[in-house]
């Protein structure tokens, strides 16, 4: 197949998940196979998930053929299972069936043309116990494939959602029905397989969209029609099926990105066709259906990454060729669609894994490794899961977050923790990973039971949890 030299690779992330934007090509040499992105893999039960793939060009003559393919070995094609979709260009659901339960797949779009067949990114899924996790200052959240949502941890605003405000050393279940989740602060965000969108824990200044500032210890429904959803520090993201973006909470930093600095007591529109959100401390990232990264907030470590430390009240842009994102207390990551690591704002304990120690922040993207496929930016750490499985931790580690064994010595570079890991989420000073195998592991600070093993003790090692 003739390529542009100048083709370039997409994988956007959007709640846990991968998007790969392959084959998109200058405009003035158009691809000759279709150019197409595979969506992320949600709505994952033991027997079935949701997928689908958006066709951006159709190559040297009109798509024929187009839809999802998945297999329990890489890569999958269309000799292997498949759905048939229609035909042509633009945005396509899948609906994957009949899998097998406790099975790990892996799923790409597929695009065939008169020329042939082109594939989107390769991600990975499992209908193992667990299809999801997230992390916030001092609790924890899972959710099983089944559809029940898990939480533990800190609990004095109600963050764990059990109805109390004790802390839990050892997983409750909160509720079912979720199709994803996300954690920080001291806030919990949940969107149900219906696209209705719950929260619960600190809703200071309206934090919750619930038009109120006291906090709450169940979950609360905030809204409707949305398909991903990302927490800050203080406020939350989401995104709505339309592509269009929408934030509430505390806004006296500019991370809500409506152009004030007031708080929002309930959701504001920001603007249209993004497809991936992270919110950080008092900042916000956001990817676009065309691969362009924009920031806004906190700027004060310059964690927008605009070469600047003037706080921001609307997105800015930061660069394009970006495809995953994660923000931290106040520092970023993002991964390059090449597979290389870039990071930037707060650099004081190494977060940015630059090797460089005595710069303490970065106003703009410096380059801080490659070969990475997962990543997550913790309160003033780092974790990341690269294409080999193997787990790498840098940054702090007062409480033994890096998870090498030692609560001393911060790492200004990656450092090797361990194998078989898919999936990450990085808290305040706590971590959660899932492995290849469906087990759920911890680490980290541990002085409200955070880290799920029955005790308050901090662990410096990743431990295995077991929900029941």
């Amino acid at each position: 197949m003739k390529k542009n030299n100048r083709t370039w690779i997409y994988f956007l992330q959007i709640t846990g998940a991968f998007l790969m934007l392959t084959y998109g090509c200058e405009k003035d040499e158009p691809s000759e196979l279709p150019g197409l992105i595979t969506f992320e893999i949600t709505e994952i039960t033991p027997t079935s998930a949701k997928s689908g793939g958006h066709i951006i060009t159709e190559g040297i003559s009109p798509v024929t053929a187009r839809g999802v393919c998945w297999s329990t070995s890489p890569p999958p094609t269309v000799d292997d299972n498949k759905t048939d979709d229609g035909a042509g260009a633009g945005i396509f659901e899948s609906r994957l069936t009949s899998l097998d339960s406790n099975t790990v797949y892996f799923v790409r779009a597929y695009a065939t043309n008169g020329l042939g067949t082109s594939y989107g990114n390769e991600m990975i899924f499992s209908t193992l116990r667990y299809s999801s996790i997230a992390a916030g200052f001092s609790h924890s959240l899972a959710l099983k494939t089944d559809g029940s949502l898990w939480a533990w941890g800190s609990n004095y605003y109600g963050a764990i959602g059990d109805g109390t405000n004790l802390d839990k050393s050892t997983p409750v279940q909160i509720g079912s029905g979720y199709s994803a989740i996300a954690a920080k602060g001291d806030n919990s965000v949940g969107l149900k397989n219906d696209g209705t969108l719950w929260a619960w824990g600190n809703i200071y200044n309206g934090l919750l969209g619930t038009g109120t500032t006291f906090k709450t210890n169940t979950p609360v429904q905030i809204g409707s029609g949305y398909a991903s959803v990302a927490a800050g520090g203080s406020h939350i993201l989401a995104l709505k099926t339309d592509g269009s973006l929408w934030a509430c909470g505390y806004n006296r930093l500019g991370q809500l990105g409506d152009g004030t600095w007031e708080d929002k007591q309930t959701f504001v529109q920001i603007g249209s066709g993004y497809a991936s959100i992270s919110g950080g401390g008092a900042h916000s990232l956001a990817l676009k259906t065309n691969g362009t990264l924009w920031a806004w907030g906190d700027n004060s470590y310059g964690q927008l990454g605009d070469g600047s430390t003037v706080n921001r009240n609307t997105p800015v842009l930061i660069g394009s060729g970006f495809a995953v994102i994660d923000a931290g207390g106040t520092h970023s990551l993002a991964l390059k669609t090449d597979g290389t690591l870039w990071a930037w704002g707060n650099n004081d304990l190494g977060q940015l894994g630059d090797g460089n120690a005595t710069t303490s922040y970065y106003t703009s993207p410096v380059r801080a490794g490659s070969g990475f496929i997962s990543i997550a930016a913790g309160g003033s750490y780092s974790v990341a899961v690269k294409s080999d499985s193997t787990l790498w931790a840098w940054g702090y580690n007062g409480d033994g977050q890096i998870g090498d064994g030692t609560t001393w010595g911060d790492k200004s570079t990656p450092v090797n923790i361990g194998t078989d890991f898919l999936k990450i989420a990085a808290g305040g000073y706590h971590n959660l990973a899932l492995k290849t195998d469906g087990t759920l592991w911890t680490w980290g600070r541990n002085t409200s039971g955070q880290l799920g093993d029955g005790t308050t003790a901090d662990k410096n090692k990743p431990v295995q949890i077991d929900i029941h």
